[in-house]
C-alpha cells in the first residue's frame, strides 16, 4: 500500500508488516507505533490521516509521524475520505467517522459478504462487495 497526501507531498508505504514514512520519496523511516500491524486500510481529509491494522484497530495522525489510538472496526479492507471530514472504513461491516478517532456502523446499508473496498467522488462513497455480489452508494 503507498499513500500519499499534502503540499509538500508526504508518502507513507506498508511493506511486508512495517510501515514507513518519507516527505521527499527517497529517504524513508520506519514508524515504531506500527511494528507489530499489518496495516489493511488509510485515508486522508482535512489535515487528518487514519490507519487501520488488520486486527480492526485504528489510529489518526496530523502529520503521519505521531499517532494515537481510534475507536474499532471489524476486519478492516479499504479506507476513503472525502474533501471535508468525513472517513469511512469497509470490511466485514462499513463503518463513518467525523475525527478519525471514534467510529460507528453505518446500520441502514447490507451488502453481502466482505466489502473489499470503498472510493468517494462526484459527492458520494460507494462501497463493493467481493465476487461481484453488490455495491451501494453510502
Amino acid at each position: 500500500m503507498l499513500f500519499g497526501w499534502q503540499c509538500p507531498v508526504h508518502f507513507i508505504s506498508a511493506y511486508a508488516g512495517s510501515f514507513y514514512w518519507s516527505e521527499d520519496g527517497s529517504s524513508w523511516r520506519i514508524v515504531d507505533e506500527f511494528s507489530d500491524h499489518k496495516l489493511t486500510a488509510m485515508a486522508y481529509a482535512n489535515g487528518v490521516l487514519i490507519a487501520a491494522d488488520e486486527a480492526g484497530q485504528t489510529w489518526h495522525s496530523t502529520d503521519g509521524t505521531s499517532w494515537k489510538e481510534g475507536g474499532t472496526v471489524s476486519d478492516p479492507k479499504a479506507a476513503a475520505a472525502n474533501e471535508g471530514s468525513t472517513f469511512v472504513i469497509v470490511g466485514s461491516g462499513i463503518w463513518h467517522s467525523t475525527d478519525g478517532e471514534s467510529w460507528m456502523p453505518v446500520t441502514d446499508v447490507l451488502l453481502p459478504g466482505t466489502i473489499w473496498d470503498v472510493s468517494y467522488g462526484n459527492g458520494v462513497f460507494i462501497a463493493a462487495a467481493g465476487g461481484g455480489e453488490g455495491s451501494a452508494t453510502i
